[in-house]
């Protein structure tokens, strides 16, 4: 038998999922289903749902051999992941990094050692004492080559929380970006986005309409540019993002004619020329602030973006 007190790093999971993740990492799922029903995984005494969402305290005895039953060794996976980065802020419920171009989020192709996830929970392995019952998490997506404010989670709760403001759109998303040509006015893009993607890995943008104002009640996709300084040739915005739809800040501004400058992905003739002649490969895509509700405002200096 093996007893776990559930603490705040994993208070809100789901039962099914926490031993599925962290405990019963070696079972079938169809297995750790049967064990549930069985009644071999007692929750404060009593048998529980698989769907139980685990609470601060909450005692479970798992009646199974030690061998199906001690933990995934996750030691091997984080050594040699580098824990080099640029914390912005850190408590105990969350670690805001400020994210470096050219740089996923999440591992690619099983490799663990250049993604930011992975670089995070190697720190918080290393260097706290939380343990990891539960897996530090992004709690919003930014693009590979997207620098700036990521926000991760050290609990479940913190991650439900966050993600749930996300989704409500009550915090404040706030981007800089160098495009190409002269936006003179503040601008509002409306439109509707599929991100099924095609074959080049790209959204779609539809019933696209560039505005001074939100419309009342607009259920769609809204990105608000303030454009700051035009150098005749190129213009450094301020974008408000009030929905986040994937790759919505560079497909917006490509549909209205002003890409980002060394957009690869989405782009016109005018802007690839352009970067092609002054050797850009990389887009200038920066998210500079974040204001989330219940746990404040979060800021990342400018990158040293060099024409």
């Amino acid at each position: 038998m093996k007893q776990i007190i559930i603490d705040e790093t994993s208070s809100g999971k789901k039962l099914f999922r926490f031993l599925q993740q962290r405990i019963l990492t070696e079972m079938r799922n169809c297995d750790i289903f049967r064990v549930i029903r069985q009644g071999k995984i007692k929750i404060n005494g009593r048998k529980k749902p698989q769907d139980y969402t685990l609470q601060n305290g909450d005692e479970i005895r798992i009646y199974l051999p030690d061998d199906l039953i001690l933990p995934k060794n996750v030691k091997p996976k984080y050594e040699g992941v580098s824990t080099r980065l640029d914390i912005l802020y850190e408590d105990e419920r969350i670690i805001v990094i400020n994210k470096p171009a050219e740089m996923p989020v999440h591992a690619t192709n099983n490799d663990h050692r250049h993604n930011l996830t992975d670089m995070v929970r190697a720190y918080l392995y290393k260097n706290s004492p939380y343990g990891l019952l539960f897996e530090a998490s992004p709690c919003h997506r930014l693009d590979t080559n997207t620098t700036g404010v990521l926000i991760f989670a050290k609990t479940q709760e913190s991650l439900n929380r966050i993600t749930s403001i996300f989704r409500e759109r009550s915090c404040r998303k706030i981007y800089n970006a160098i495009v190409l040509g002269n936006i003179e006015d503040n601008i509002v893009i409306c439109s509707d986005i599929d991100t099924s993607e095609n074959s080049q890995n790209k959204v779609a943008v539809s019933n696209l309409s560039v505005r001074t104002d939100i419309p009342p009640e607009y259920s769609g996709c809204v990105t608000i540019v303030s454009p700051k300084k035009f150098d005749g040739q190129t213009t450094f915005c301020e974008i408000e993002l009030l929905t986040g739809k994937k790759h919505q800040i560079r497909a917006h501004l490509q549909a209205i004619g002003h890409p980002l400058v060394g957009d690869q992905k989405y782009f016109t003739a005018k802007s690839q020329k352009f970067s092609d002649e002054h050797g850009i490969r990389t887009y200038m895509l920066h998210c500079a602030q974040i204001e989330l509700p219940e746990y404040g405002e979060f800021i990342a200096p400018l990158p040293n973006w060099s024409m």
